[in-house]
């Protein structure tokens, strides 16, 4: 009788793992082969583990479910799931109530309605606000402007992605900003020109944008030691920024 001993069992599961991450990852080249080509190859595979890995903590296991939430890590920010800007995520990922296959559903559909609207027909309304990004100042807020600085940061995103405003609404817009300003902080951002720019960025790449490999400019700035005025990291975060859009738009 052949006997196959655990650790064999457990070699042969990491073997299936693998492959399906390599299946993952061909089928995102095909649906995001621009993120993935920035990304490069050490990276998207680092990515498509993690959010496997955070799937799973949903008690997601289906090929469906982990598919999609992955997809979304790329689509949405790999912290979509925690976006202030997408409490609709999370509400569906953490229902216990309902079963598998009706959280993988809703979040599809809300996840697409989602990227229809906002990104618009042919990614038109993205790409637009993209191009903005290049000719918004970060400086202009002061004291006497109408309303607090929260107030003058939903305006200027407005301004900026009207589409998106729309869409996630003004409650959600307040609570991204709250959380990104002591994001900022904690990474030594602390002038309005650092603040700013914290927040513009959580707006547009997803509130996780720190973390995320596909924005390695971002942890690389934010994360190094040797860069402590505030100043500076903030303009070294606006030219990696910059740079990011000059590769995305190549």
């Amino acid at each position: 009788m052949l006997t196959i001993r655990e650790e064999q069992m457990e070699a042969m599961g990491q073997a299936a793992v693998k492959n399906f991450e390599d299946q993952v990852i061909e089928d995102l080249k095909k649906s995001v082969p621009k993120h993935c080509r920035l990304l490069g190859e050490e990276n998207l595979r680092r990515k498509v583990h993690a959010g496997l890995e955070r799937a799973r903590s949903y008690g997601l296991s289906s090929e469906n479910g982990l598919r999609l939430f992955v997809e979304l890590t790329f689509l949405l920010g790999s912290s979509f799931d925690k976006d202030p800007q997408l409490p609709w995520a999370a509400e569906i990922l953490n229902a216990s109530a309902a079963d598998q296959a009706a959280r993988v559903e809703r979040l599809h559909q809300r996840s697409m309605d989602y990227l229809e609207k906002v990104s618009g027909p042919g990614n038109q309304y993205i790409d637009q606000a993209l191009a903005r990004v290049r000719t918004e100042p970060l400086e202009g807020f002061s004291q006497g402007s109408l309303g607090g600085f929260e107030d003058y940061m939903v305006r200027r995103f407005g301004l900026l992605y009207p589409e998106k405003c729309l869409y996630v609404g003004e409650d959600a817009l307040r609570g991204l900003i709250r959380s990104g300003l002591g994001s900022a902080k904690n990474h030594g951002l602390v002038t309005q020109r650092g603040v700013t720019l914290h927040l513009g960025l959580m707006f547009i790449l997803g509130s996780g944008f720190d973390e995320d490999l596909q924005y390695t400019f971002a942890s690389e700035v934010l994360s190094a030691k040797s860069v402590t005025d505030p100043a500076t990291k903030a303009n070294r975060l606006y030219a990696g920024a910059l740079a990011y859009l000059d590769r995305w738009a190549a």
